[in-house]
């Protein structure tokens, strides 16, 4: 007995283990669900284009772009992407597409751009957009649309692009796109628009937001406006009828409590007015139960009670104008009912509403005696004014909701057989607004990448990340800021090239956005445009030799000459690009040019020739003097230098030196100074003595003489060698730290590290300008006080500096005279400078 009932017991528990596995196999089945056949599927991109599809393929789950293009696609079955939550780009164009039912996009809750050109759509159900939330760009050009309702597009906020051109329209219901704040560009040209009083609103609404949206839009018809552009046309050019007119307006009405009473408001007017109903001067809410409006305008009050009372008037407002009917009255009839305790039959409901926003919270009673209607705030008082006020219905209005209204409110109506209160729970929120989306990242395998987000709105939103919808935490590789703002990835693969998501949410709410990340093929450098042979003038201003690279990661570029690695300076220029400049052609820039490119992937190298060609270079007049000229000077120097140190510094003079000769061995200038100062005279003396020998032969009138035509180019160059005045900078050696950081040098050198001989003494400076001489060598502008400059003789430095540079007026100081600044520089330049010089 004990088997057999065991038996039992086993047998009920064994089918249930069947029936789990075989439901979880069935869940795995449909949730695998691969490529379909002939299609191309990369991660989560599924392309089926070209294939001859009749219907909706199925398709993984997690698909992010679905491609259906150039297929046969005749319609969309209801749910036919239910499961494809994550779903953001839909491309359904050049298909057979004629009708898009209620349905169709059920699921896509995520979807931002849907494709559907070119297809044969002619009927469009007012829902079908239901729910797209995230839709951004809606493409429906080139179809057959020959209508559509006007609240067919109202539930896409987030919309920016609408493209309806290429169609079949003739009007465009009033108020169609209303409600796109989002809403950038629309397109509705290249239709058959007719452009009569049906279309007043159009073109009242381009104009109002010509700022926000741009808008496309042509008339058709009639003949007068063809091809003319909606926005440029006045409100004369559609002929409208003119304001609403009442053709039959409301009556006084009088009715019993609980009874129906109605009023009538027919209207005329071209484009059709809209009406709206007022007691006693407040709009009748549509969402109140006991009221309705019917479609030829006739308000109807069911189930009459005393706040009923009081007056109705019907406003009919269309493009062209407003009209208010006259003011009938509800009058109750003067029966005696029952008394009755008071009875709240619409109580206020719970709402969350937005910030600034109108609310209002109804509290209809009813009861005998009338009921007395008092509202308060967490059982306190409420301040009644403006803003809040309490309307004759004893509805409690906010004109203009704000965070402080938050808060459980309570409706108390009371008479002498009772109290009933309700109560309503008001929740202000701020929509969430994404300041900052994060933006689509390009990297290359190993480096890191970082998208950003940021989001205001109330109660402040929490941020998460997300991985092709799954959240993302915390990991060796990913770090995610405090407070969620920003994420990072270290060392990226090609497995992180995904779509992330910043979801910022609060108790009411939840905003997304959306950014790709797309891993780059490392590639070794390529040289897209190599240098060319080129042949220069010497003189020439620049040359450029191209050099453009391509690789990933960015390549490095290098240029050499003939072997020697280039740097940049003032004649040599490496351009971003990888271009290289070279300024101020002379003929020690002739040679083979080398770029090279190199990153982590690999190398390449391309090479160049610069050819120089100078200008045949003409004779000095003093060239056949040169050499026994230098020779002179030479010697003549050095006689004289040695003449000097004799003087100075022989130890076998018959007498001790003077004061005064003492005084010039104090001066006397160091081996560098005098090197320096041996190859100027050289020079100077060389050039002396040339010019000696040309004015004896009294070949030439050397009276406006210039040492520039004296001699011949090549020969100056080999008298500045010969004479070592391109010799005399010296190397420094700044290896004694112990010394240099401690104390400053008095010459200035290595008192800077990096570079020892800036600021130093007896350096020759960087010219930024060529020289200008009166003599070509030493004679500086103005020496001469006989010479002409365009019909002026020059003024002397003094008269400059004293007439022309110096102030007319200078404030003195409040401590210091002028004397500070003349022995300051007496102190810093006078007596520093009497030893070196």
């Amino acid at each position: 007995m004990y088997q057999e009932d065991k038996k039992h017991r086993v047998m009920p528990l064994v089918l249930l283990v069947c029936v789990v596995v075989f439901i979880s196999h069935a869940s795995l089945a449909q949730t695998n669900i691969r490529c379909p056949e002939k299609c191309l599927c990369f991660r989560t991109t599924v392309r089926c284009m070209f294939v001859q599809l009749n219907a909706i393929p199925r398709v993984p789950p997690e698909t992010t772009i679905l491609d259906l293009r150039f297929n046969k696609i005749r319609s969309i079955a209801p749910g036919a992407f239910r499961q494809l939550g994550r779903l953001n780009t839909l491309l359904l164009n050049n298909n057979h597409i004629s009708r898009l039912q209620s349905g169709a996009f059920e699921g896509l809750e995520r979807v931002r751009y849907l494709y559907l050109y070119k297809n044969r759509i002619r009927h469009i159900d007012r829902d079908v957009f239901k729910n797209l939330n995230h839709l951004e760009q809606l493409y429906l050009h080139f179809n057959d649309i020959s209508s559509f309702q006007a609240d067919t597009f109202s539930s896409l906020p987030s919309l920016q692009r609408l493209f309806l051109h290429n169609n079949r329209l003739q009007h465009v219901p009033a108020g169609a796109f209303r409600n796109l704040q989002s809403l950038r560009r629309l397109r509705l040209d290249s239709n058959a628009l007719v452009c009569d009083c049906q279309m007043l609103w159009l073109a009242q609404m381009v104009k109002e937001k010509k700022d926000q949206t741009l808008v496309a839009a042509t008339c058709e018809q009639p003949r007068g406006l063809q091809g003319k552009s909606v926005i440029s046309l006045n409100d004369s050019h559609f002929h409208c009828v003119g304001m609403p007119q009442i053709r039959e307006g409301p009556q006084d009405v009088e009715v019993s409590f609980g009874g129906t009473a109605s009023f009538t408001c027919r209207v005329d007017g071209e484009p059709a007015p809209e009406i709206v109903w007022l007691h006693n001067n407040e709009i009748i809410s549509e969402a109140s139960p006991r009221y309705s409006v019917l479609n030829d305008g006739t308000l109807r009050i069911q189930n009459a009670q005393g706040v009923d009372a009081g007056f109705y008037e019907c406003r009919a407002t269309n493009p062209m104008g407003e009209v208010v009917s006259r003011k009938a009255t509800v009058s109750m009839q003067h029966v005696h009912p029952d008394p009755s305790p008071a009875l709240i039959i619409q109580e206020p409901q719970n709402q969350n509403v937005t910030e600034h926003s109108r609310l209002v919270l109804p509290c209809n009673v009813t009861g005998h005696p009338p009921p007395q209607i008092t509202w308060s705030k967490e059982g306190g008082g409420l301040e009644i004014g403006t803003r809040i006020h309490v309307s004759v219905l004893n509805s409690l209005i906010f004109s203009s909701i704000n965070r402080t209204d938050r808060g459980v409110y309570t409706c108390v109506a009371s008479n002498n057989l009772g109290t009933m209160t309700a109560s309503a729970a008001i929740g202000v929120y701020a929509p969430i607004h994404f300041t900052t989306e994060p933006i689509d990242q390009y990297v290359t395998v190993g480096q890191a990448a970082q998208f950003t987000c940021k989001a205001v709105g109330f109660p402040e939103p929490e941020l998460s990340w997300l991985r092709n919808g799954l959240v993302l935490g915390p990991t060796p590789r990913v770090s995610i800021s405090i407070g969620g703002e920003a994420i990072r990835l270290l060392d990226v693969s090609k497995a992180d090239e995904e779509e992330y998501t910043c979801r910022a949410n609060n108790e009411v709410s939840i905003g997304e956005a959306v950014a790709n990340l797309y891993i780059r093929e490392t590639l070794a450098p390529v040289i897209m445009k190599e240098p060319l042979d080129q042949t220069a003038e010497a003189g020439q201003r620049e040359v450029r030799l191209k050099c453009e690279v391509e690789g990933l990661p960015a390549p490095t570029v290098v240029w050499k000459k003939d072997g020697y690695l280039m740097q940049d300076s003032e004649r040599y220029k490496i351009e971003a690009d990888g271009s290289l400049y070279v300024y101020n052609i002379s003929r020690d820039d002739a040679g083979m040019y080398e770029c090279s490119a190199q990153n982590s992937v690999g190398f390449v190298a391309a090479r160049a020739s610069l050819t120089v060609i100078e200008e045949p270079r003409l004779a000095g007049v003093g060239d056949e003097f040169f050499r026994e000229s230098f020779l002179e000077a030479n010697a003549k120097v050095n006689r004289a230098l040695n003449m000097t140190l004799n003087q100075l510094f022989n130890r076998d003079r018959p007498r001790q030196p003077l004061p005064h000769e003492l005084l010039r061995i104090f001066r006397f200038p160091s081996l560098e100074a005098r090197e320096i100062a041996r190859a100027a005279e050289k020079i100077e003396q060389t050039l002396q003595i040339v010019h000696r020998h040309v004015e004896s032969g009294m070949v030439f009138n050397l009276t406006d003489f210039n040492y520039q035509g004296l001699l011949s180019p090549d020969n100056l160059e080999l008298l500045t060698n010969l004479s070592g005045c391109l010799a005399h900078r010296r190397t420094v050696s700044c290896s004694d730290m112990c010394f240099h950081l401690k104390y400053r040098t008095i010459d200035g050198t290595c008192n800077n590290m990096d570079n020892p001989i800036w600021g130093s003494s007896l350096t020759g400076f960087q010219r930024l300008l060529p020289p200008i001489y009166e003599n070509g060598f030493n004679s500086p502008v103005g020496w001469s006080k006989t010479k002409v400059y365009y019909g002026y003789f020059k003024p002397s430095p003094r008269l400059v500096s004293t007439r022309i540079m110096s102030n007319e007026a200078s404030s003195p100081d409040e401590q210091c005279t002028h004397m500070l600044m003349q022995w300051g520089q007496f102190l810093d330049h006078d007596i520093d400078h009497a030893l070196p010089s």
